[in-house]
């Protein structure tokens, strides 16, 4: 059965059930073919592969919500403006996507039992801009991040104390796994 056409964001109701949106239409038939898309609806895996994809991605929008927001009071240097705001909302991203590989590097040193490490290099430095710009484009010049900003108070209030609490929770995560990679670096290549 092919998926009926529509203009916008509505949810249509489908005799077996679940429900799906435009966007996840789109995000299934890019993801996985046209054909995969029609069969969507039988199968548990994609529906979750669907949730989890939707989820992640809100939860890196939120990630740069919660940064573009965090302002200093104004007696005590803050007020920057809006291009300002932005970096700090990348910046936020990038510093959670930097711990978490820096997480996977040190394991990935133990897996193969020899270091490697970027710490003290001009690789290094390359890499945290590359991963800096990389996260500036679909943020701010392609403007999913600005957009998921000015939209997410409109959230429900549920899903907005869900997407915050979560990111919280991926935050704590992103650091423990930071530093138990790093204590089990130390330990498995004697640098104690």
């Amino acid at each position: 059965m092919v998926f009926e056409q529509a203009t916008d964001d509505t949810i249509f109701q489908r005799p077996g059930g679940w429900q799906l949106s435009n966007s996840d239409r789109f995000v299934l038939s890019r993801t996985f073919g046209t054909k995969l898309c029609r069969y969507a609806r039988k199968s548990l895996k994609l529906r979750l592969l669907m949730f989890m994809t939707r989820f992640l991605k809100e939860l890196y929008l939120t990630g740069f919500t919660i940064g573009f927001r965090l302002r200093f009071p104004q007696k005590y240097g803050g007020g920057w403006g809006a291009k300002m705001d932005a970096g700090k909302g990348v910046l936020i991203v990038s510093i959670i996507m930097l711990l978490i590989l820096k997480g996977a590097e040190l394991y990935l040193e133990i897996f193969i039992g020899k270091q490697f490490s970027f710490d003290s290099s001009i690789w290094a430095k390359i890499a945290i801009l590359l991963l800096y710009f990389a996260n500036y484009y679909p943020l701010i010049i392609r403007g999913y991040g600005i957009k998921f900003e000015r939209e997410f108070n409109e959230l429900e209030k549920a899903r907005r104390t869900l997407l915050v609490i979560s990111f919280g929770a991926f935050v704590l995560g992103s650091i423990t796994l930071t530093i138990f990679s790093n204590s089990a670096y130390q330990h498995f290549f004697h640098l104690n």
